[in-house]
């Protein structure tokens, strides 16, 4: 393909990809901030503490999953991908399901010994279920992403927002808006996935015969991927809980609703180095390290001018946001903002940067670097939370992402230092 047809295929690509996560950061905005003013904080802290369970869920699947997926799609011909494909359905019609019982029995035990309360105990259990749908809509979400297919993705993501948001405002019609608010997560998340399903089939149809067996192949990097994954996301997600154990659930209210207001720059980072993976994948393969690493700087520049634009914007708005759109006020609020902004500043860069070690392969080096990190950011935030309270969950988790950041900076040095070796498939 001519070099300006395929700068054009490649940015009618990403810019479907950047419409997709604008789609999704107004819904789960949208959603936040029904919550936010029709529930009280206790309510809305119990949504905040399971649907950051499912983001864990779906975070460890795509760090398994995508690097196998993107690298093979890239290398592999037609009856290689169909094989492919379809072993790693079967192996995900298996392990849902496996998961999600695991889950369930988890739970009743723990009800059982009267650990937790009846009204927990059902929103456990719709968040299980709820994370098995979440699940396989995320698996073909990877796929056809890893198809350079986001036009089909955002179809079946319009139907997920639309069902979400409306059923987030049913919700708070109910006694139990947290318990129904994560059963339309669920429901959404159903129809998403068949609709995902449907698209995949009707492009390129799967073998679920196949004899390949995926999971041994994915393991060895998958293993340190899915562990870093898991780390990263207690580093991100996982002061939620740290804030329940330390202070109190309904103290995770006012962090989670400052972090809402920023919550666009979080999901445009995520989705980005989603779709920025195949294609730094590709450079790696046909350019090598070098180039890769300064089209990612660049880009990576470019997206935090925009963050920082964005950010200025809800800074000067921030009275009117609180006192008219939320209809709460926190004492650390203003600098609560300024906290998550620098967190998510740091996040941005370092997602799309991640993604030139990930795409040589380099697991086990993040995977220890992010566990550091981690270790950075639980101890920072514990005692900042007993000095300062709420906030003190933020000041640790950015002292932690300056640290993965530092480290991800390091690894891209080291490949770029490197001879040049082609990627190759697992």
């Amino acid at each position: 393909m001519k070099a300006p047809f395929r700068g054009l295929n490649l940015l009618r690509t990403f810019g479907m990809g950047l419409a997709i996560q604008a789609l999704l950061s107004s819904a789960n905005f949208a959603v936040g901030l029904i919550l936010i003013r029709r529930t009280s904080d206790l309510q809305y802290s119990y949504y905040i503490l399971a649907t950051n369970a499912l983001l864990l869920l779906t975070a460890l699947q795509t760090s398994f999953v995508q690097p196998y997926i993107v690298r093979n799609i890239t290398v592999r011909d037609a009856a290689g991908r169909f094989d492919m494909v379809g072993a790693l359905i079967r192996a995900n019609s298996r392990w849902v399901p496996l998961l999600c019982g695991i889950g369930i029995a988890v739970t009743a035990g723990v009800w059982g010994l009267r650990r937790i309360t009846v009204e927990e105990t059902l929103l456990v259990l719709v968040a299980l279920l709820a994370g098995g749908m979440a699940l396989s809509r995320e698996f073909f979400r990877i796929t056809l992403f890893a198809y350079r297919r986001p036009a089909a993705v955002l179809k079946a993501d319009i139907t997920y927002v639309v069902v979400l948001t409306v059923g987030a405002f049913l919700a708070t019609l109910t006694s139990q808006p947290a318990l129904v608010a994560v059963a339309f997560v669920g429901t959404a998340a159903l129809l998403g996935f068949t609709m995902l399903r449907r698209e995949l089939w009707t492009f390129e149809p799967w073998n679920t015969h196949s004899a390949e067996a995926v999971l041994g192949k994915i393991a060895a990097a998958g293993a340190w991927a899915i562990l870093g994954s898991g780390i990263h996301w207690l580093l991100i997600q996982g002061y939620s809980y740290l804030v329940a154990g330390v202070l109190g659930v309904s103290d995770i209210a006012a962090l989670a609703a400052t972090r809402l207001t920023l919550m666009p720059v979080f999901v445009l980072s995520g989705g980005v180095s989603m779709l920025l993976f195949p294609m730094t994948s590709r450079w790696v393969h046909d350019m090598g390290a070098k180039v890769a690493a300064r089209r990612l700087l660049l880009l990576a520049a470019g997206l935090g001018t925009v963050a920082l634009l964005y950010m200025l914007t809800m800074w000067l708005l921030r009275d009117w946001i609180f006192d008219v759109v939320l209809k709460k006020h926190f004492v650390q609020r203003d600098s609560l903002i300024v906290l998550w902004s620098a967190v998510f500043l740091v996040t941005l860069c370092r997602d799309q940067l991640a993604t030139l070690p990930a795409a040589r392969a380099r697991f086990r080096d993040m995977t220890l670097m992010t566990g550091l990190s981690a270790v950075v950011w639980l101890l920072s935030s514990y005692f900042a939370m007993l000095k300062y309270g709420p906030i003190g969950a933020v000041i640790g988790i950015l002292i932690g992402e300056l640290v993965n950041m530092a480290g991800i900076l390091v690894m891209i040095f080291k490949e770029t230092r490197e001879p040049r070796v082609a990627a190759t498939t697992a």
